[in-house]
């Protein structure tokens, strides 16, 4: 009997290899997918890591400068950086200084 079909007889042994080729390529693909959005988070968190170290910079600078300096970096931090959302108020209240304090 095999040797009479032996064109239909690959042709079914070639089919259940089909759909497990095409289950690996799906796979391959959904693999490729994930990792180039874990490579582009890696990437982001990266760029943001880079820029959170020159603010970081900057504000370390700003706070040395000897005219104001820790002032500034106090109004700067308490108003943008702690974790607590501190009113216009709060933060001259904080800092006892005055509406009316301004730097030279």
């Amino acid at each position: 009997m095999f040797e009479c079909f032996p064109a239909n007889i690959a042709e079914e042994l070639d089919k259940p290899m089909q759909n497990v080729d095409a289950l690996l390529q799906s796979i391959s693909e959904e693999i490729d997918f994930n990792n180039l959005k874990l490579e582009n988070r890696l990437k982001s968190m990266d760029k943001s890591r880079l820029l959170i170290d020159r603010v970081n910079e900057a504000l370390t600078l700003l706070k040395k400068k000897p005219t104001h300096g820790k002032l500034m970096y106090d109004i700067i931090y308490n108003t943008y950086i702690t974790l607590e959302k501190l009113s216009h108020d709060d933060i001259v209240y904080r800092l006892d200084i005055s509406t009316a304090t301004t730097t030279e």
